[in-house]
């Protein structure tokens, strides 16, 4: 980790209505850092009291859960930052993206930075591919980046990339590992923020005092289509496919932009404020929210608010700015968030 570069987060590649962080998928191109476990490690949701005996179960003050212990052997990729966004001249044609242009040109961001020591991250090639938060302690990860032999770290749908260079040296994988560009094209996530003309439903921003709710477990069922990560796990449908998304009983994925990259983890319990409704092109309605209360105070910290005020409406998201002194931001499946 010594010479590997962190960075914060910044406002990507545009955002909907102007509103701060509510990124479009078009602008969050995240690859990943590779390293092999070397002593079993824990993987976290968010904060977490309890023993750790009992993977998805809370303590008695923190809602945050053992998602997974890695064991040693296994390789992690941790996450860049999701910000890459540096297309070339014509990448929006229309509004809904160019096919024939990447979104970004830069293959070897930095680390995402970490928060009270924890790497946001996911395990691959024997243990779950679940994301979340991974404590670091010394000696228990060596960066794989340069050895040849070891899998390419491409995301938990292996739609992503491994970073190219790391301190000014080339990294090597096995098998095929694309640049930054050729998985993130300027079309992708065209039916971001409401864009009807370009596939999605409806859409547009909300006053967000007026939309204040609750994270929920919803209903669910036990999945037949798809294999879940622990028993635990169900499925929800979407239209016509039953096993569209795992619901897990704890909480939901916090995302950077509407399908697209997780950022953090949502537990029952929470209270959100909505800036932004989104039914995208298959038919899932997205939420842009801000935390009002957290049950993971450290790793989903939450906001008090303030960025819904200075005239924050539907009629001027440009005065929306949530999360202004350091909270937590994202979307969510509406599927998720009661009254």
């Amino acid at each position: 980790m010594a010479c590997i570069a962190t960075a914060a987060i910044g406002n990507g590649g545009g955002t909907c209505s102007g509103i701060d962080q509510a990124f479009s998928a078009r602008g969050i191109n995240a690859g990943y850092y590779p390293f092999r476990v070397l002593r079993p490690i824990v993987q976290f949701s968010g904060d977490h009291d309890g023993d750790g005996a009992t993977v998805f179960s809370a303590g008695p003050r923190r809602r945050g859960v053992v998602l997974q212990t890695i064991p040693a052997g296994v390789y992690v990729g941790l996450s860049t930052v999701p910000g890459n966004y540096d297309p070339p001249t014509g990448c929006d044609v229309a509004t809904c993206g160019n096919p024939s242009r990447a979104a970004c040109g830069d293959s070897s961001p930095a680390l995402r930075a970490p928060v009270a020591g924890f790497y946001w991250g996911y395990a691959y090639q024997g243990a779950s591919h679940m994301q979340g938060w991974i404590n670091v302690p010394s000696g228990a990860l060596e960066f794989a980046g340069y050895d040849a032999r070891h899998p390419c770290a491409l995301g938990p749908a292996g739609a992503d990339y491994e970073v190219r260079s790391v301190c000014g040296r080339a990294t090597a994988c096995r098998g095929t590992n694309p640049t930054c560009g050729q998985v993130n094209r300027c079309d992708e996530g065209d039916d971001d923020c409401g864009r009807t003309q370009c596939g999605a439903m409806s859409g547009g921003p909300l006053t967000p005092t007026s939309w204040r709710r609750t994270v929920t477990l919803p209903r669910g069922h036990a999945c037949t289509l798809r294999d879940p990560p622990n028993p635990a796990v169900r499925c929800m449908e979407n239209g016509r496919e039953r096993d569209f998304f795992f619901v897990y009983p704890f909480g939901a994925y916090l995302y950077w932009a509407q399908n697209s990259t997780t950022r953090a983890w949502l537990h029952y319990g929470d209270r959100v404020q909505v800036y932004f409704h989104n039914r995208d092109a298959q038919g899932v309605l997205w939420d842009f929210v801000e935390v009002l209360s957290s049950g993971a105070p450290t790793l989903t910290p939450a906001s008090d608010g303030a960025g819904a005020g200075s005239g924050c409406s539907d009629a001027r998201p440009e005065n929306c700015h949530p999360c202004r002194n350091g909270g937590t931001c994202g979307w969510v499946q509406d599927v998720f968030l009661g009254g």
